[in-house]
């Protein structure tokens, strides 16, 4: 049985575009985290920084994932960046509650500043034109 043309449709239009901003967010992110490492190797970076410099990575590659999310969707970009931030705060909370077996009691602080930079990446994405 072939597969409906909604169905593809469906897929191409909200989850195609979150897991490739997503996927996007997490490239920033990536790339943030390896010059923030070599920052630290090479100064002398108090250790209670390394948690924010993490965090900002994060929220740079949801910010950035967003943007590209709402962008490839052209709609919806409240829902688009948060769908795509959403995504990308899950292995956020894995690794931590990986690590210390237990989830951060910073774990709300974390959500509500990844979030938040996903749904402005979503408004910007979703409204940048095309000339």
């Amino acid at each position: 049985m072939k597969p409906d043309k909604s169905e593809k449709t469906a897929f191409a239009r909200y989850v195609r575009p979150t897991l490739l901003g997503a996927a996007a967010g997490t490239l920033v992110c990536f790339l943030l985290l390896l010059i923030m490492a070599a920052v630290l190797t090479a100064g002398d970076i108090p250790k209670r920084a390394v948690g924010l410099m993490a965090l900002g990575a994060a929220a740079a590659g949801a910010f950035f994932g967003a943007v590209l999310c709402a962008a490839l969707a052209k709609r919806r970009g409240w829902l688009f960046g948060l769908a795509c931030s959403g995504v990308l705060l899950l292995p956020v909370i894995i690794a931590g509650w990986a690590v210390t077996g237990q989830l951060s009691a910073l774990l709300p602080l974390k959500a509500a500043v990844l979030l938040l930079c996903g749904v402005l990446g979503g408004m910007l994405g979703v409204n940048l034109r095309k000339k």
